[in-house]
This record gives structure tokens, C-alpha cells and sequence, in this order.
């Protein structure tokens, strides 16, 4: 038979997202060393019911133990600004068997999902995101972990051709 056409259709199917755990303080795997009071901020900018802050300079640590699955996840800590705070708030993220230190500034960036990074973590219970109050004043609220997966879609292309049989009838 005679081609009369050729048809191409694409299947775009979207990945799904990955999982997020989030970690308030006072919640099921969390432990703290040293003194930290308990507050909450006039305008509610804490996550959930109150936050927690050191003085600085009286050892005091406060641990988040996520209960996760093995993977890579970004990291992020929720607190509340202080601009009579500390710019550099040392944090130590334990993941996979090795340590990261960076630095969040809590004079600013309140009440919002700040990034600390993309780690992988075991998921062994051994993981960990530490905070102290060695640079200074410290706040901590909450910590949250997204899960980072491939986000690229799975696309599909199927090819028909179009022809005529015996009797020139189309056919697929």
C-alpha cells in the first residue's frame, strides 16, 4: 500500500516529588544541651508554638535527629530574627558518616524556609543537624528536609504510519 501519513504522539509523564519531613523543636528527636528559653514572637513568626533561644557563649547545642530514609535531601532551619542576633549561628549537619559546618544569619531572613544546603544522608538514625550558641545569641525552631529526586519527566514517543491495504483502505 500507499503511506498517506506518519503520526508521532509524545507521552510526557511528570515525575512525582520527594518526600519532606519537618522537625520542631520539642518534637520527636530532639535533644538539647546547655540553657535555652522558651518564647514566642508578638507577630507569630515561630513555627508552631514557640522557638527556642541561648544566650551565646554558654555551650548550650540544640539537635535535630530526622527520622529518614537514605538519600539526598536539601536542608533547611526555620527561626525568628533578631537584628541584635548573631549574623554567623554555627550549625554542624552530620550525614552519611561525615560532618558539614555552615553558618546561618538570624539577624535576618525571619520566618522562612532557609536553605542550608543539599546533603546525603544515611538514614541510619546517626544523622543529625546540630545548633549552638558558640558565635553568640542562637534561636532555634525547626528544621525541615526535602527529599531531592529526579525531577526530569519520562517522555515516550510512539511512531504510526498511515497506509492504504489491497483495497485502499487506510489503515494503521
Amino acid at each position: 500500500g500507499q503511506l498517506l501519513a506518519t503520526v508521532a504522539v509524545t507521552t510526557t509523564i511528570p515525575s512525582g516529588g520527594g518526600a519532606e519531613v519537618i522537625v520542631d523543636n520539642g518534637g520527636a528527636g530532639t535533644s538539647s544541651t546547655g540553657s535555652w528559653t522558651s518564647t514566642t514572637d508578638r507577630n507569630n513568626k515561630q513555627y508552631g508554638g514557640d522557638y527556642l533561644v541561648a544566650a551565646g557563649g554558654t555551650g548550650s547545642s540544640y539537635r535535630w535527629t530526622p527520622a529518614i530514609a537514605a538519600g539526598s535531601y536539601e536542608l533547611f532551619a526555620w527561626w525568628v530574627a533578631d537584628r541584635k542576633g548573631t549574623s554567623n549561628v554555627p550549625y554542624t549537619i552530620a550525614h552519611n558518616g561525615t560532618t558539614s559546618a555552615v553558618t546561618g544569619d538570624q539577624t535576618g531572613n525571619s520566618a522562612q524556609w532557609v536553605s542550608l544546603g543539599v546533603y546525603d544522608f544515611n538514614g541510619s538514625g546517626s544523622d543529625y543537624i546540630d545548633v549552638t550558641d558558640a558565635n553568640g545569641k542562637a534561636m532555634d525552631d525547626a528544621v525541615r528536609l526535602v527529599e531531592q529526586v529526579d525531577t526530569t519527566p519520562q517522555v515516550s514517543t510512539d511512531v504510526y504510519y498511515v497506509h492504504n491495504d489491497h483495497l485502499g483502505t487506510p489503515q494503521a
